[in-house]
């Protein structure tokens, strides 16, 4: 006995043949309308950033000194959990 054949992967296929010519016909539709945001002020950042920068260094090298002349104490009050081996 011969099954009659589906039509509906044709069917599917053809629809998607049509969409997509469509789609390249009219072009790809815009979803949202572009963003337009507010630009920040570049010197403001890059000041805050040096001035971050200079207070870590000046940190840093007051810890480098600190450990070059004395000692340090290290209390560790939340020790990690054991690693299982």
């Amino acid at each position: 006995m011969d099954r009659p054949k589906s039509r509906l992967p044709k069917t599917l296929f053809y629809a998607f043949v049509a969409l997509s010519c469509a789609r390249a016909w009219f072009g790809p539709l815009p979803l949202e309308r572009e963003a337009h945001a507010q630009l920040p002020n570049q010197g403001a950042q890059l000041r805050s950033i040096a001035s971050e920068t200079r207070q870590t260094n000046k940190l840093l090298q007051d810890l480098i000194d600190h450990l070059k002349v004395g000692v340090l104490k290290v209390e560790v009050t939340n020790p990690p959990p054991a690693e299982k081996r």
